[in-house]
């Protein structure tokens, strides 16, 4: 799988696929964690103007304010039916069926592919969450007040849309196709990062405006990721259609970039383009 065309074919269409930011300012990046805060005292947030009755057991994890998913699932549904088994919590109401996985990078809820940079956690048998995330899955709206370090959640319809209305089927299925093309044996923050190399030109003025537009544009003759022309005789895997959700739903784990080849290839990006971060197998410029 590689994104880069022959560094000569690629001058001549004045192609790029890229992308940005260091590595160590990737989301999905394994970093070495800080817990900044514990606390066992509900007082910190407030549902609907009332204060939280239950345990909380809330931990900021770099910055991150992180819940028990449980005990905040109950508050804002007192009729949640929570099932737990080998590392999986499963939150079922009338509205919402949310599944989240220890140390996976995203939670699914309503068939939809919620991002968590930091990873859902497992801390002493208690499933962790980023409280924005489960008040996202339970289409509730989160504050967080940095001066008394503080949140207060507004709740909504009760589960977030899902995703058989959200995604478009168009999108889903030519993004899962490219990254797993150019991405599929490349860990998810490099398949969500050939995602965001396909927004960001979707957003640029110099590229088509649509997903499939940009994936099958072939400027000059050439087109502008190798496999396109194949496309179709592919068939992506799980995590590459997890990728697509996940990069509709906004995540990001190298901002800005429009190009990428892989990695230590002389190509066009690399030597026109500004160098910004390498992951796994692909080099990214912007």
């Amino acid at each position: 799988m590689g994104a880069a065309l022959d560094s000569e074919a690629v001058n001549k269409q004045g192609e790029i696929v890229a992308l940005e930011v260091a590595a160590t300012d990737s989301p999905m990046r394994a970093a070495e964690e800080t817990v900044e805060t514990t606390s066992a005292e509900p007082s910190f947030m407030t549902i609907d103007g009332v204060a939280a009755r239950g345990d909380m057991h809330e931990a900021m994890y770099n910055g991150i304010s992180y819940v028990s998913l449980r005990a905040l699932a109950t508050e804002l549904d007192s009729t949640a039916s929570i099932q737990a088994s080998g590392g999986t919590v499963t939150v079922k109401t009338a509205e919402l069926t949310l599944t989240a996985t220890a140390g996976k990078q995203y939670v699914e809820a309503n068939g939809r592919y919620l991002y968590v940079p930091g990873g859902v956690k497992d801390v002493g048998g208690i499933m962790m969450l980023p409280t924005r995330t489960i008040a996202e899955a339970f289409d509730a709206t989160m504050v967080w007040h940095a001066a008394d370090k503080t949140v207060s959640i507004t709740c909504g319809s009760g589960g977030i849309k899902p995703g058989e209305t959200f995604y478009n089927a168009e999108d889903l299925k030519w993004l899962s196709l490219i990254i797993y093309s150019e991405s599929g044996n490349q860990p998810l923050s490099g398949k969500v990062a050939v995602g965001n190399v396909v927004m960001n030109r979707v957003r640029s003025s110099l590229f088509p405006n649509t997903i499939k537009g940009v994936i099958l544009d072939n400027r000059g003759g050439f087109y502008q990721f190798a496999p396109a022309e194949r496309l179709l005789q592919r068939t992506p895997n799980a995590e590459s259609v997890i990728a697509a959700k996940l990069t509709l739903e906004g995540a990001v784990t190298v901002n800005k970039a429009m190009y990428f080849c892989t990695k230590g290839l002389n190509c066009w990006a690399s030597r026109n383009r500004p160098y910004i971060t390498t992951i796994a197998n692909h080099s990214f410029y912007g």
